[in-house]
């Protein structure tokens, strides 16, 4: 059962379960008629055999019903087919008798007879019981009015007059009557046993989800611990140490145990922004091929660490240029990739993109990412795309990961107007596939990306003018445009406005309204210079690769302005 579904099986165990519940004891109310005809009559008298049958066969059936629904649970389990009809016998079989046995009273005695009005007003007043009780299974409830008045319809045909084809009126009047009824009421118990499951369905749902909350924030307190705690140790070893190589081991290993909590913190920020619905899109130019290949180079360390292969194919069909947001369609890469990458211990990963259909400027791309990994169950095959699941809780323990990541991407992949899913056989591998649209650009457009671009081709020094309040912020964007061969002029929000400090060769260029820390350990290693060891190899958050020159932002969140002018 998943969100309220629930199987045919399901739903006809409920269905005799509940009628063998209500309807347990009804057998022995005939017991109590056969005492009142006893008591009142001289029926016992004059036909003491037929009595004497009529009683043990009674007896007999409400014995069979009492005990099938004691013993409800081993018996259905056993064979179901055999207990519903041996239930269903026991009901219909014992008041079709007393049907039958009203009929020859009235053939006996008439209506003037106490004997049958006391049948009559007996029998009668079972019916309304047997709509309760009995509503669960409209069969068994049609199948026990009609064994209740067929036999006197067909007794009062068979005197005839006016009298008899009247009654017989009467009792058509009151079966139709009875099972109209008999619809309604099972009609209303059906609405109540799929309200129930669905109540119960989201019931375990949410109970589920708080436990998989509260092992995620156990797991996560753990993952978040382990790298401050490196970040201290590591930093209290550097200072108290005297300079010399140990310091930059120990210095690595503090960036390396940074960039760990920052994929965790991130992960968690993505994640909740996509819950509040504040995740929006990019809309800029970029190209397939590269944003694959600069993704991928970044895998390079960890694939010759554990001996991979990595293989990747884009089709010639696939454009060169699409609009979109390259930095979420990168993280959607990062995230598939490093699980290939963290669940595969030998073999290889293959990535492949290619073109599905185009449209009236859209084009959809399906990317697909296979790898020679431990294979995923057919069960959790849904529930991985999930906020604060994997696999298992061992997969957990020993591949580690938040569980975010690809909950993450089937988010974005929603926004993108895509989907994700996978393929796998345990412990053979698994493929993953998703899909997204993109916009195809235009005509040739002047984008302060294209003329970065032109400058840069053209080997022409870039002025940049950045302009931050904050001074550490403002220091390190300088520095790093630095790093990278631009001329930059650095000055604060506050200047920039009033234009003290603005150099007549200057247009507007950074306006980092942003942590530009954060921001710029998501540079593209590729265009760092040698030996500067920044950005970082691979930025663990999804965002590897992504360069100034592809965005035209500097930090995560979105700069404002980016202008940029050759001299």
């Amino acid at each position: 059962m998943h969100s309220g579904e629930v199987t045919p099986s399901e739903y006809r165990k409920q269905i005799d379960s509940d009628l063998s519940r209500r309807s347990s004891a009804g057998g022995f109310v005939y017991l109590g008629f056969l005492v009142a005809l006893w008591a009142t009559t001289d029926y016992f008298s004059r036909y003491p055999k037929a009595l004497a049958a009529l009683s043990a066969f009674s007896a007999a059936s409400a014995s069979l019903r009492f005990f099938l629904s004691r013993r409800f649970q081993p018996r259905y389990d056993r064979n179901p087919r055999a207990w519903r009809w041996a239930y269903f016998l026991s009901i219909n079989l014992n008041i079709l008798a007393w049907g039958a046995f009203l009929a020859i009273t009235f053939l006996l005695f008439g209506y003037d007879d106490w004997k049958t009005l006391l049948l009559l007003i007996c029998l009668a007043g079972t019916a309304p019981v047997a709509l309760a009780s009995m509503s669960p299974d409209l069969l068994v409830l049609r199948v026990y009015l009609f064994a209740l008045t067929l036999p006197m319809i067909c007794a009062n045909m068979y005197l005839g007059g006016i009298r008899g084809y009247g009654m017989a009126m009467v009792f058509c009047w009151y079966l139709l009557f009875a099972l109209f009824h008999a619809h309604t009421l099972h009609r209303q118990y059906a609405q109540y046993t799929h309200e129930r499951f669905a109540l119960a369905a989201a019931k375990k749902s949410a109970e589920d989800a708080n436990k998989a909350k509260a092992e995620f924030l156990t797991h996560m307190s753990h993952e978040l611990k382990t790298p401050m705690n490196a970040i201290f140790g590591m930093t209290h070893l550097a200072l108290n140490s005297p300079p010399g190589a140990d310091q930059r081991q120990y210095l690595e290993l503090v960036k390396s145990s940074a960039e760990t909590l920052l994929k965790m913190l991130n992960g968690l920020l993505d994640f909740s922004k996509i819950e509040a619905g504040k995740m929006e899109l990019e809309n800029i130019e970029f190209s397939p091929p590269q944003l694959v290949d600069e993704t991928l180079r970044s895998f390079s360390g960890e694939l010759q660490r554990k001996g991979l292969t990595l293989q990747s194919h884009v089709d010639d069909d696939v454009p060169l240029r699409l609009r979109g947001d390259p930095l979420r369609l990168r993280q959607v890469l990062v995230n598939v990739v490093d699980n290939a990458v963290k669940f595969t211990s030998e073999g290889g990963i293959e990535v492949r993109v290619s073109r599905l259909d185009a449209n009236a400027g859209q084009a959809v791309l399906q990317f697909v990412v296979r790898d020679t990994g431990i294979g995923i169950e057919p069960g959790k095959r849904l529930s991985i795309f999930e906020a604060f699941e994997q696999a298992d809780s061992s997969t957990t323990r020993e591949y580690g990961g938040s569980g975010l990541g690809l909950a993450i991407s089937s988010r974005i992949l929603q926004l993108m107007g895509g989907r994700i899913w996978v393929e796998s056989e345990p412990g053979r591998g698994s493929s993953f596939y998703w899909t997204a649209s993109f916009a195809q650009p235009s005509l040739e457009k002047s984008t302060p990306e294209r003329n970065l671009e032109k400058a840069k081709e053209s080997r022409a020094p870039v002025r940049i003018l950045v302009a931050e309040d904050h001074e550490l912020s403002r220091t390190l964007l300088k520095k790093l445009l630095e790093m990278r061969n631009y001329h930059v002029t650095a000055v604060s929000e506050r200047q920039r406005v009033s234009g003290g400090n603005k150099a007549p060769d200057h247009r507007p260029g950074v306006d980092g309204h942003s942590h530009a820390w954060d921001g710029w350990r998501r540079g593209n290693r590729r265009n760092s210079p040698p030996g500067t060891g920044w950005p970082p190899h691979s930025d663990r958050r999804g965002h590897r690769g992504r360069s100034p020159e592809s965005s035209g932002a500097l930090s995560g969140r979105r700069i404002q302005r980016v202008s940029l002018e050759t001299h």
